[in-house]
């Protein structure tokens, strides 16, 4: 018995120390194709994530294996601004990559969508999100942030006009983070989840970051919020859980031979 409960201890340690353990870097799988998005926008968002110490990995495949090949070789997904309609050449089985991925415990990033509006994200997730240009300051919404890694966000990002999302239109259980009280009833920056998984939506365009800088530290704080561990500590979480079924195998064959 006071094997069991060790080996049970040891693991729920080792299982905690995994999932609550903050992301401080991490191998960020970025979305970028020329035919889609542009040179500048991808540049800054690379050089802000490599700023705050992550690594971008960046591909330009819509092919469902290249999508697979990127889930396994990092700890989350990222959009680049998309300037262009995408949807209609992604195949079904690249969105089911994405949304398998997302459904298991997988993050994902978009930024903003621009002429596609939320055709791309809907498609995947089954959602009927409605785009909302959103202008003027915007504020962090405390009330939604509460709880979140958001809550220590920036409480305002200064004028822009913005790729928003109109609230109503978000799905059950969405929070907006970032939005104003304008007529317009947008949100910049929302969180989501589908499945085990977690979503981030931040509607700047990241062309000009002399218009606010502290949009980075919202990247950042996105990049945190949807990341999964490293799979080398998911690794460990197992090889602990494995372990502990092998002295607890152990332990009963030895009480058996002792008998």
């Amino acid at each position: 018995m006071l094997t069991k409960l060790l080996t049970t201890s040891v693991y729920s340690l080792g299982l905690g120390l995994v999932l609550q353990a903050p992301v401080l870097s991490a191998s960020v799988g970025f979305f970028s194709n020329p035919l889609y998005s542009g040179t500048i926008t991808s540049n800054n968002i690379t050089n802000i994530l490599t700023d705050f110490g992550h690594t971008v990995n960046q591909f330009d495949s819509l092919e469902a294996s290249d999508w697979e090949q990127a889930i396994a070789e990092n700890q989350l997904l990222l959009f680049d601004v998309i300037g262009d309609p995408i949807e209609p050449d992604f195949s079904e089985e690249t969105k089911t990559v994405i949304r398998n991925y997302v459904a298991g415990g997988g993050g994902v990033i978009f930024t903003t969508t621009g002429d596609d509006n939320f055709t791309l994200w809907n498609s995947i997730f089954n959602t009927e999100i409605e785009s909302e240009i959103e202008v003027g300051e915007i504020f962090l919404n405390t009330t939604n942030a509460a709880g979140t890694i958001f809550a220590d966000a920036p409480p305002v990002l200064q004028p822009s006009v913005v790729e928003g999302a109109f609230i109503p239109s978000l799905p059950p259980g969405a929070r907006s983070i970032y939005d104003n009280d304008n007529q317009y009833n947008a949100s910049s920056v929302f969180i989501s989840s589908f499945g085990q998984g977690n979503l981030v939506y931040i509607g700047f365009g990241f062309f000009d970051l002399s218009e606010d800088p502290l949009w980075g530290d919202v990247l950042n704080l996105a990049v945190d919020y949807v990341a999964v561990p490293e799979p080398s500590l998911l690794g460990a979480a197992v090889m602990i859980s494995l372990g502990g079924g092998f002295l607890k195998t152990k332990t009963k064959n030895k009480n058996n031979d002792e008998n």
